[in-house]
């Protein structure tokens, strides 16, 4: 797979032995695509026109954001999580997918010979990260997959 964009950015830090460390970061990614390349072929997965990446942390929690945007600021990608550092590690976040393809996750899984669709979700996540809730709605669009081991592929209209 190819990632082609910039990914640009600053990151502050701060710690000393009377303070705690803190650190927050923003990262900008310019427009650019994803491609999958294989000994054949080159294939266009997914396109974006920016992004960005966020990261604060201190003593107390993590909160983390990433938003991949397509053309109009539609986003393709947007997401959001914090962790608080307590005992139980509390989890707050959501997943916001709109037309995210699978192929490229197809690499990933053993014994998948094809696989596509085009995945959008809304999800909520809180509970912990030992115990996460997870509530929303997922769709899949236009699914297919393919084991190596079956002659027959599983379609999803």
């Amino acid at each position: 797979m190819t990632i082609n964009s910039i990914l640009s950015g600053e990151i502050s830090t701060k710690w000393s032995p009377q303070q705690n460390l803190t650190a927050q970061a923003n990262f900008i990614l310019s427009s650019g695509d994803l491609s999958y390349n294989s000994q054949y072929q080159q294939e266009l997965i997914s396109q974006w026109q920016r992004g960005q990446l966020t990261l604060d942390l201190n003593n107390k929690k993590l909160i983390t954001a990433l938003r991949i945007d397509k053309a109009n600021n539609y986003p393709l990608i947007n997401a959001s999580a914090s962790v608080h550092f307590t005992e139980q590690l509390a989890l707050n976040g959501s997943i916001e997918l709109n037309q995210f393809s699978l192929q490229p996750l197809q690499v990933f899984i053993d014994n998948v010979a094809d696989l596509k669709g085009h995945v959008s979700s809304k999800l909520n996540i809180s509970g912990t990260l030992n115990k996460p809730i997870i509530n929303g709605s997922l769709s899949l669009v236009e699914g297919a997959l393919l084991l190596n081991q079956s002659p027959n592929q599983l379609l999803l209209r």
